[in-house]
């Protein structure tokens, strides 16, 4: 990761922060990528959630999607069903190149935070 910053945010919205760290890149689970895009976090209005997300888009943020176990099973970005006009700013992490079956609550709860 040389020459790259990491930022640790307490933000819970990405749209927040997209607007603190425009251009950013995001680290998210396959399981935090279908939230995002689940109406149901945007009062249930599918264009709200193209209109925020796509603002994030306009910022220059990614997210780098790792799989993750989702109900028992592994999945990746290739298992959700991204709206055709944000799937340029979701890409894959192969499991090959990084691959930890915990939580980022369970890491949390560890370390104590």
């Amino acid at each position: 990761m040389a020459g790259k910053t990491v930022i640790i945010s307490s933000q819970p919205y990405f749209y927040k922060k997209a607007e603190l760290f425009p251009g950013s890149a995001f680290v998210i689970g396959a399981d935090t990528a279908v939230r995002l895009i689940n109406p149901k976090y945007y009062d249930g209005d599918y264009n709200k959630m193209l209109k925020i997300l796509v603002g994030c888009k306009e910022t220059g943020c990614t997210f780098l999607v790792g799989g993750r176990n989702v109900d028992c099973a592994f999945k990746v970005l290739d298992d959700i069903d991204v709206p055709e006009e944000l799937k340029d700013m979701f890409v894959s992490i192969p499991a090959e190149q990084f691959r930890m079956d915990i939580s980022s609550t369970e890491i949390r709860k560890r370390s104590g935070m």
